[in-house]
């Protein structure tokens, strides 16, 4: 599996550097940086995020996964454009309950001062400064499993040349997981707004819609997905990006954004995942007739405050009711595999425990915490009888031993 990803990667990276095609930006409304790709991740996964949307990121695409993020964080991303132009961002999630989070932004993209010149061409003593900010707040949650619905507020501001304006716009999303576990659905409406005024003219604002598909293999930490999106001064544009987890810690990306008139705008990432912590992200993108442009971000999570933090799992009746162990809980065997199974629980990892004896004492069988609602080994030869159960950890809580099974080998 991981040869055949790593050949279609380095496929398509040669395909996408010598298949390019120009790109002529048709945008007409104003305040455009509305709609820029600011984090290094997105931007990597050629901007396909409606459907993902399980991070700090959901702020910018899809207000409604600010609930479906395991923890809280913070990132920051600079994006290096052309022309010497510069995008910073801020990103804020606090998961305030397991089915609620709140995700606020500060984004600004600025450029050195322009030198203004007369009639003549010859400078005068002034200088000419443009400049676009945004700040935003966003709330997310889950009204029932695999729902959740999301709102943003965002409030901007642009200084083109002496001419400045701001206005203030909303954004709205849903979320669905489906029954098909690692298929998602996503959808979102953003910039909803009246028109800015510039001095004495009157522009609108670029609204966006959304509308994605996000699937990650059960098993595998390879994850595509694919957005549509059209805004109201530009034509229909499709967005593709695939992700691949290497050893939990290294993260591999490609994506490109198609249009009528530009097939090709590949996006590369590489990110670095130090004990889901601590994030670096870099995102490249070659733009034939602007070049290279680079984005960088790091990001830092946490977990919730001490109080609910450092509370012993399975202990006491406040966490048994807030963390919950899995339901489901069941076994198949096929050849010589045995799979154990669950039913999943949004925004969880798992432990699997096992004991030989019905008194004994339980015995963690898997080394580091479980994304999936299932786990597979090699089947026992001789005949045995032992028990499993499996626990479930929400931001380092986990819930009781519960719901065993038992399971018997004849042969």
């Amino acid at each position: 599996m991981k040869k055949i990803f790593f050949s279609f990667f380095f496929f398509l990276f040669s395909f996408f550097c010598f298949a390019q095609s120009p790109y002529e930006n048709a945008g007409t409304k104003s305040n455009l940086f509305t709609r820029f790709d600011l984090s290094p991740r997105v931007s990597a996964l050629g901007g396909t995020f409606a459907a993902i949307a399980n991070d700090e990121n959901s702020l910018l695409y899809n207000p409604a996964g600010l609930s479906k993020s395991r923890l809280s964080g913070v990132a920051f991303n600079h994006t290096q454009w052309f022309l010497d132009i510069r995008a910073e961002n801020l990103l804020f999630l606090y998961k305030l309950k397991s089915d609620f989070g709140m995700g606020i932004g500060i984004s600004y993209m600025g450029m050195p001062n322009i030198q203004e010149t007369d009639e003549t061409g010859l400078p005068t003593s002034d200088e000419i400064n443009v400049s676009s900010s945004i700040i935003q707040l966003g709330l997310g949650y889950k009204i029932f499993h695999g729902v959740m619905i999301g709102i943003g507020f965002k409030h901007f501001n642009d200084n083109l040349a002496g001419f400045s304006a701001s206005g203030f716009a909303l954004d709205a999303g849903i979320l669905f997981e489906t029954i098909y576990r690692g298929l998602n659905f996503g959808f979102a409406v953003q910039n909803i707004a009246d028109k800015m005024k510039y001095d004495y003219y009157n522009e609108k604002i670029p609204m966006n819609f959304r509308a994605g598909v996000a699937y990650k293999i059960p098993m595998q930490e390879l994850r595509f997905a694919f957005d549509l999106v059209k805004s109201i001064d530009q034509d229909y544009q499709y967005n593709l990006g695939i992700e691949y987890v290497e050893k939990d810690y290294v993260v591999l990306r490609i994506g490109n954004q198609a249009m009528a008139e530009k097939l090709f705008t590949p996006t590369f990432g590489l990110g670095v995942n130090v004990k889901n912590k601590y994030l670096v992200d870099y995102t490249l993108i070659n733009h034939e007739s602007f070049g290279l442009t680079h984005r960088a971000g790091v990001t830092f999570r946490f977990n919730l405050p001490p109080l609910i933090q450092n509370r012993k799992p399975g202990l006491n009746r406040y966490t048994t009711k807030v963390v919950m162990a899995p339901r489901g809980l069941r076994y198949e065997i096929k050849n010589k595999k045995m799979i154990i199974k669950w039913q999943s629980i949004p925004g969880a990892k798992y432990n699997v425990y096992a004991k030989s004896e019905k008194d004994g004492p339980w015995q963690k069988i898997n080394t580091k915490p479980l994304f999936s609602a299932e786990m597979e080994f090699k089947r026992p030869k001789l005949k045995t009888k032992y028990y499993l159960t499996v626990t479930t950890v929400i931001n380092n809580i986990e819930s009781a031993f519960e719901n065993e099974i038992e399971i018997k080998i004849h042969e």
